[in-house]
């Protein structure tokens, strides 16, 4: 995503530069270079510098018709030809958008630009929402319980990779309390896989700290999520549950003996 950016970002410029050189109709000026080495120098392939030129005198019509041609010719060159205007003008906007967000965090402010990243996180540009993920993301398990607002997002793309760093960040947690609470974010998602996820990380966290998290999803909508539930507890406890009270029940009398193993 950050290359692609980029590689709108490096199109957008040049256009504007090409297209200004272009617009100009005056005579070269001595060491600016000429449209096509403009385009070279800064990395884009030949097939944009093989734009017509805009020659004095050409009519208005042509003259657009030609800007719009060179136009197209860099865009392409740049990797981006299959993208439509509303997509970079999204990618623009996100740039002067989320511009004080990354400041903030390449000066090492992590706290003023996590709360930059909270505030976006609902921004209706697809794109300003990626950077505050990207951001959070980085940032890592300082920001997990922040990413849970992407949980659902309207984007696919979004919502996949907001899971995927949430969890990157757990495993950033050092405090198993810390990181149960945090998870206990994922056991109330009305995602199933993340419930189901949370419940297969549970396991490994204290039994102590985590079983009556997991006794809860005993009762969970999702089969799944239920089955792996009563194996997890059946694998600290060694017994069989039928219930959540039950399992809570056995809980009580051997929370001490659970936590003695944990010491030990």
């Amino acid at each position: 995503m950050k290359k692609l950016h980029m590689a709108v970002a490096a199109g957008i410029v040049l256009v504007g530069a090409v297209v200004l050189l272009l617009r100009s109709g005056g005579p070269e000026q001595p060491g600016q270079p000429e449209p096509q080495s403009f385009v070279a120098s800064q990395g884009v392939e030949s097939s944009a510098t093989e734009a017509p030129s805009i020659a004095p005198g050409t009519s208005s019509s042509e003259a657009e018709e030609k800007e719009s041609d060179l136009k197209e010719a860099i865009l392409s060159s740049a990797g981006i030809e299959e993208m439509t205007p509303e997509e970079v003008a999204d990618i623009s906007e996100s740039f002067e958008v989320s511009a004080p967000m990354t400041e903030f965090l390449d000066t090492g402010d992590e706290a003023s630009a996590l709360k930059e990243a909270r505030r976006l996180a609902s921004h209706p540009n697809r794109e300003v929402r990626m950077d505050a993920l990207d951001v959070m993301r980085w940032i890592g398990g300082a920001a997990a319980i922040d990413m849970v607002a992407f949980f659902g997002d309207q984007d696919p793309e979004i919502n996949a990779l907001a899971e995927e760093a949430f969890w990157e960040a757990i495993d950033e947690i050092d405090d198993p309390v810390l990181s149960i609470r945090m998870m206990e974010t994922a056991l109330n998602s009305p995602s199933a896989a993340l419930r189901l996820e949370a419940v297969d990380r549970l396991v490994y966290l204290p039994d102590h700290l985590s079983f009556p998290s997991i006794a809860r999803m005993m009762n969970d909508e999702n089969q799944e999520v239920r089955d792996l539930a009563q194996e997890n507890l059946r694998f600290i406890s060694e017994e069989e549950f039928s219930s959540e009270a039950e399992a809570l029940s056995w809980f009580s009398q051997n929370e001490k003996e659970l936590i003695d193993l944990f010491s030990e």
